[in-house]
């Protein structure tokens, strides 16, 4: 079980929703693996879905429990992630990331915008752009995410902007900052 774990620890990324407030959490966990000890907490999984079977197969084994809402996220390098969990209305839902439009901040909320609803997100737009394909997705300012296979229309603005119109009817600013970085990536 203690190899498995720290292997496990050092192959992956272990990153925890609010390490900046608790960054504590990582460091408890790799010591109880090193005591010895049997950590009983829950881990979310941030795998590709050709690893994830084994892996939550394991932990399962040596009595960690696999959450969608755990604060602890095992995850791999370089993964891109097939699908996102949110909340709405307190339900849970798994929401298919090519089905996204856009994702937007709003001081401490994250919200996704999928087939026409409104779902809040708990990872940061900072580890949301590390973990969706960077072929389909795209930061356009400091606080929206959009999916290129739903833009419908872009209208260029003053100042070096754009204003883009989402298939679902949203307006969404490519702010100055973003500009050339957004031109490039659609070859405009």
């Amino acid at each position: 079980m203690r190899r498995v774990l720290i292997f496990l620890c050092f192959s992956f990324i272990i990153k925890s929703q609010r390490a900046a407030e608790k960054p504590h959490l990582t460091d408890k966990l790799i010591n109880m693996i090193k005591g010895g000890e049997r950590p009983a907490m829950k881990i979310r999984l941030l795998v590709s879905d050709e690893h994830y079977d084994s892996i939550a197969s394991e932990l399962i084994k040596k009595g960690i429990d696999i959450d969608d809402s755990a604060e602890l996220i095992l995850s791999e390098s370089n993964i891109t992630v097939s699908h996102l969990i949110a909340r709405r209305n307190e339900e849970i839902y798994r929401l298919e990331t090519k089905e996204i439009s856009h994702i937007e901040s709003f001081a401490h909320d994250i919200v996704a915008y999928c087939g026409g609803d409104e779902y809040k997100l708990s990872e940061t737009l900072k580890r949301l752009e590390e973990i969706l394909d960077p072929k389909e997705f795209i930061r356009v300012s400091n606080s929206v995410i959009v999916s290129v296979s739903h833009i419908k229309s872009i209208r260029p603005a003053l100042s070096q902007k754009f204003l883009l119109t989402m298939k679902n009817g949203a307006k969404v600013d490519v702010t100055r900052t973003y500009y050339y970085i957004f031109k490039e990536f659609l070859g405009i």
